[in-house]
């Protein structure tokens, strides 16, 4: 089994889907109340919400999230994107002390968003992590969605972020 690497002790149940058509073939949209975005994922996946974070993936139960998994949020405490994922690598290298950067910043447009990324490889639980993160700027604030895979890096999450990044819309 992958291992859970969601601590926090969780505010959903993990068994939440979507339910509305997407323009996607086999996504669905899905809306947030909690982080006041909508946006579509694949129509078999489930998700969880966590302290301020909403998790996305396959295999989700009431203790989080399994590798692999996306997962989405939001943060006021930078100015930028370059900013917070400068923040989160100093946060990541304090908490594993293997953590080496695999894909250096990138940018591009996806959909409607200017988005940087940033790949990482560190070893937790004992198991090759590897973690993706996608940083953007909506309305003044920084929205993060990242990725965790075990050992390698696949085409097909990668897919699912395009396409979550591509349909992402606030709600009110």
């Amino acid at each position: 089994q992958q291992p859970n690497n969601n601590t926090g002790t969780g505010t959903g149940t993990g068994t939440e889907q979507p339910t509305t058509p997407s323009t996607n073939t086999g996504y669905s949209v899905y809306t947030d109340a909690y982080l006041g975005i909508s946006f579509e994922i694949p129509s078999n996946y489930k998700t969880f919400t966590d302290k301020n974070l909403t998790y996305v993936g396959q295999n989700i139960d009431n203790e989080g999230a399994l590798i692999p998994y996306i997962v989405l949020g939001w943060d006021t405490t930078y100015a930028n994107p370059v900013q917070f994922l400068n923040a989160f690598t100093d946060e990541l290298r304090k908490v594993y002390n293997d953590v080496t950067i695999t894909i250096d910043l990138l940018s591009n447009t996806i959909g409607n968003y200017y988005v940087y990324g940033i790949q990482y490889k560190y070893t937790s639980s004992g198991h090759i992590v590897i973690d993706n993160r996608y940083v953007t700027q909506i309305d003044g604030k920084i929205f993060m969605v990242g990725t965790k895979e075990e050992n390698q890096n696949t085409e097909e999450i990668n897919n699912h972020v395009r396409v979550i990044l591509n349909t992402l819309k606030g709600v009110n």
